[in-house]
This record gives C-alpha cells, structure tokens and sequence, in this order.
C-alpha cells in the first residue's frame, strides 16, 4: 500500500513538471488544494481565461471514486471566479480512454504527455451534465 501511495505521488509530480515545462507561459499549471480535497493538476489558460481540472491516479482501472473532487459542487464553484470557465474535468490514468457520466473525462495518462505541448483543455463534456449531477451549479458560465 505505501509502495503505491509512493507511485501515485510520483506520477502526480512527473505529470505536473512535463506538463508546465511543455506548455510554456500561455498557461498556468498547478495544484489547486481545498479543505476537502484537492485537485492534482489544474491548468488556467491566461489568454482565454478557462481552465480545466485533473485528478491523477496511478491506477489501470476506471474508478468512478477517481472522479470524486471533479464532482464536488464547493470546489467546482470556486474555480470559475478565480480561474475562468471551467471547460473541461479530467481524470489522468494508465487505463483506455472514456467519457463518463457526468461530464468527466478519463484519458491515459501516458498518451496526455506524448500530446504535449498540443493540448485542448475543452473537453466538450460539460454541456452534459444533468441539472441532478450538477445541483444547479452551471459549469459553462
């Protein structure tokens, strides 16, 4: 268990570095943290004012758990004023890539770092979202 808690951190970390030293000074990556949680990676678009919010989970199976802070309605709320609109919410994994219910995308991990420095942070997911999931929350402001 502490062999993967380890492997976790260290995904976490690899991931953040490569994707702010790929991504240059057009965007702002970093780790966004709550009272309840955190989010693992976000990345603020400077020039367009959006973001998106990742988890990143050493893990090869979806999870639906994985996902937990993308659907928290505090932490969702907070993003939008200080962050732009949020236009996409991903979860980093080594499994195959998924929509989920919800609007959350699961991609490979491994597959977003060969993508860099490409990258769109639109998901195209968030219109998906049910007025039940969201509790009201818009998430496309």
């Amino acid at each position: 268990r502490i062999l993967e808690e380890v492997r976790g951190r260290m995904m976490e970390d690899m991931i953040l570095l490569e994707t702010a030293k790929a991504l240059g000074k057009k965007f702002r990556v970093f780790k966004l943290q709550y009272r309840t949680g955190e989010y693992d990676m976000v990345i603020y678009d400077i020039e367009n004012n959006r973001c998106a919010a990742y988890e990143i989970k050493h893990s090869r199976e979806y999870v639906p758990e994985q996902a937990r802070h993308l659907r928290n309605p505090e932490m969702l709320a907070s993003v939008t004023p200080r962050y732009g609109e949020l236009t996409g919410r991903y979860v980093l994994y080594l499994g195959e890539d998924m929509d989920t219910d919800g609007g959350i995308a699961d991609r490979n991990a491994g597959q977003f770092l060969k993508s860099l420095p490409e990258i769109d942070i639109v998901s195209g997911l968030e219109e998906m979202i049910s007025e039940d999931e969201d509790h009201g929350l818009d998430l496309t402001m």
